[in-house]
């Protein structure tokens, strides 16, 4: 059972390829994706977290590299001029509790030994869970049309180019599912 101490935004920064990634997303059904073809950063400048691990210049590059990346594989052109969309992202970081219970069952099959009383062990192991959130909003409203998430457990000991590695399929996997299908 898996029991959740904070809420948690929504994509792993700093994990190893094992870590499994958990993708979802969101939409405004009323947007028409069909007339999406250039794009820019949303201007405002992201609110700074205070958490140095998310407020990096290293993971901003990263992060922004990895979206510039797969929406040119996409077919989306990136301009200045007159965007037909813009895009923004937020990381966040939350801590779980994962608790595992173990009973006392000998012989198998769930038969308890005789003469002996059974008891129950509790294992409860805390981590650290990373997420990344892509918003697509509308140039002239800014209003929000589309939003994608990964969230994963953090591996404090990745490398960076594990890192780099794992936010690229984070944003691949995230953009499979832009623009929604009908």
């Amino acid at each position: 059972m898996t029991v959740t101490r904070a809420a948690c935004l929504g994509l792993a920064l700093f994990v190893s390829a094992c870590a499994s990634l958990e993708i979802s997303s969101d939409w405004n059904p009323q947007a028409d994706f069909s007339r999406l073809h250039a794009w820019t950063w949303l201007p405002q400048a992201r609110p700074a977290s205070g958490d140095p691990r998310l407020d990096s210049s290293l993971l901003d590059t990263r992060i922004r590299s990895a979206v510039e990346s797969e929406l040119g594989v996409r077919g989306y052109a990136k301009t200045e001029a007159t965007p037909d969309f813009l895009v923004a992202y937020h990381v966040a970081l939350d801590t779980q509790l994962e608790a595992t219970s173990v009973d006392s069952y000998y012989g198998g099959a769930g038969y308890r030994h005789w003469g002996g009383p059974g008891y129950t062990t509790t294992y409860v192991r805390e981590f650290e869970v990373g997420s990344l959130v892509l918003d697509v909003l509308d140039p002239r409203s800014k209003e929000l049309i589309w939003r994608g998430s990964a969230t994963a457990e953090i591996i404090p000991g990745a490398t960076p180019e594990e890192r780099e590695a794992r936010i690229r399929e984070a944003v691949r996997r995230m953009l499979e599912r832009f623009p929604p299908k009908p």
